[in-house]
């Protein structure tokens, strides 16, 4: 008998809450009467197994009635980014083949050629069985063929390209193994579940999701506030949560200002990834919170793929951990030669029992490109370390080549922002006739009125303590905000085109 711990939670502990949001709570009993709701709006308008729908959605509690409906009910559900504009909504809306576009908490006025449904408006809990006829028509559900989720990548330099990963054979076994994602970095179902950063995002949304089926309950925050994070995690006792680096930057610099402690023992495992951490900030971290941070190296291609806790991170400082069990990695030159430990080059990894774990959706070229002998890359550039342990250099298309030497962005951010007048750095190549590329950093100052010239100049003194010569920035920029996805990582477009 499949053994979903969410399921067990409606059959015996209905009326605990399962999902908090800013206008209320779902127990146990109305999360799945809603899902259940959701796969009758599939069908009363014909959306049978293997259609693609869309949801444009706040961080409220109908994002996951929806998700469990669409895996419910068969469907692909595509989680559109709230902050796009209508012309990248729509071009999503339109490279997924989404069918209809559900929203909630989030208008949409743009015309659309597909059906737009409000969830805040209709009635998804119209299911008024007791939680055991609900208990027994979701097992009666789970041999039937899986829905799932059709994730789009932030198009940091580009179109988001929409994933699918490699789906389990029913319902039932995609439960099971999403509960099994959870348990394997750290998410068991206990407590309570802090989502930090926007539903439609892989990382906050889904591991809230797995946390979720394990049994925990999931508190959202509606938008980032250091503040309102620090009051939640001491009212609610929360146990688990997700962050990015630039949360951590902001929760350290928001600490100095804060007149009294919060209670926030109640934390067992803060995850953090998507984004390189300045290893400064992270001790920060790790010096006010305990060692209860657990990094990790992934994508929405793959999932998780490396994890590290804050012991063996102390011990091996600046790594993102050694390969989950059923993963394995290899560093390859261009010529797809492994290198030896220590060298830097492109990161391969394959995965136990899956050829293909991820795809990209309508784009067998890009997919195929992405494959090698065996092996995936996900386009980032690192080493080894003799006892196996990964380090991100940095993205291959951020990688600057001056004078004929390799010089990586994240090394030298990372130094920048561990300056306490930095809020957020970022280092991009500029062409250089002399040298090809040159270095310049773009920074986004603690103070808006601070004087730029003077910081530049206390930037380099600091920088040239830090770091070679060569990886010195040539140029420098200061903006009041640097273009960042809620995820964490940098809108390199937008900053070059502005």
């Amino acid at each position: 008998m499949i053994l979903i711990p969410a399921l067990e939670k409606l059959h015996r502990q209905a009326h605990d809450p399962a999902v908090i949001d800013a206008s209320g709570e779902l127990d146990w009993q109305a999360l799945f009467a809603g899902a259940l709701g959701f796969v009758q709006l599939l069908r009363d308008r014909d959306l049978g197994s293997g259609v693609h729908v869309a949801i444009l959605a706040a961080n409220r509690a109908e994002y996951y009635q929806a998700l469990l409906g669409a895996l419910l009910g068969g469907v692909w559900l595509t989680p559109v980014n709230t902050h796009l504009s209508d012309i990248e909504i729509d071009y999503v809306l339109g490279d997924s083949e989404s069918a209809m576009l559900f929203t909630a908490g989030h208008e949409y006025s743009h015309k659309l050629t597909i059906p737009v449904c409000d969830l805040c408006t209709v009635d998804l809990q119209t299911d008024k069985n007791t939680p055991e006829q609900l208990y027994r028509q979701v097992r009666a559900m789970l041999e039937q063929p899986p829905g799932g989720t059709l994730m789009y990548t932030s198009g940091t330099t580009g179109k988001p390209k929409g994933v699918k990963r490699a789906a389990a054979s029913s319902v039932g076994r995609t439960l099971e193994n999403w509960c099994r994602l959870g348990r394997d970095i750290g998410l068991d179902g206990t407590g309570c579940h802090l989502v930090t950063g926007p539903v439609y995002h892989a990382a906050p949304g889904l591991y809230a999701l797995y946390d979720l089926l394990n049994g925990a309950s999931v508190l959202l925050m509606e938008s980032f506030d250091c503040e309102q994070c620090l009051s939640l995690i001491e009212q609610y006792q929360v146990t688990h949560t997700h962050l990015v680096p630039t949360m951590f930057v902001r929760l350290l610099r928001h600490r100095a200002q804060l007149d009294r402690d919060y209670q926030l023992a109640s934390l067992q495992l803060v995850l953090h990834g998507a984004a390189p951490v300045a290893p400064d900030i992270k001790q920060g971290m790790i010096d006010w919170w305990g060692p209860i941070l657990v990094e990790y190296w992934g994508a929405s291609e793959s999932g998780i793929i490396t994890r590290v806790g804050s012991a063996d991170w102390m011990e091996h400082r600046g790594t993102v951990g050694r390969p989950l069990p059923q993963y394995e990695l290899s560093v390859r030159d261009q010529a797809f030669i492994e290198l030896p430990q220590g060298e830097i080059g492109e990161l391969y990894a394959r995965r136990e029992g899956q050829a293909r774990p991820f795809w990209y959706f309508n784009d067998e070229a890009r997919t195929q490109s992405c494959y090698r002998e065996g092996w995936f890359s996900l386009g980032d550039l690192g080493w080894l370390n003799e006892q196996g342990y990964a380090y991100i250099a940095d993205r291959r298309s951020n990688l600057i080549i001056s004078g004929g030497v390799n010089i990586y962005p994240a090394e030298i951010e990372g130094a920048l922002l561990s300056h306490p007048e930095v809020a957020d750095a970022v280092v991009l190549g500029r062409d250089d006739a002399e040298w090809g590329k040159s270095v310049h950093a773009v920074i986004q100052p603690v103070a808006a009125d601070i004087d730029q010239q003077l910081l530049q100049q206390r930037l380099q003194l600091f920088a040239s303590e830090r770091l070679a010569k060569f990886k010195l920035p040539r140029s420098w920029e200061f903006v009041a905000q640097l273009p960042r996805f809620d995820s964490g990582k940098l809108y390199r477009q937008r900053l070059v085109q502005s």
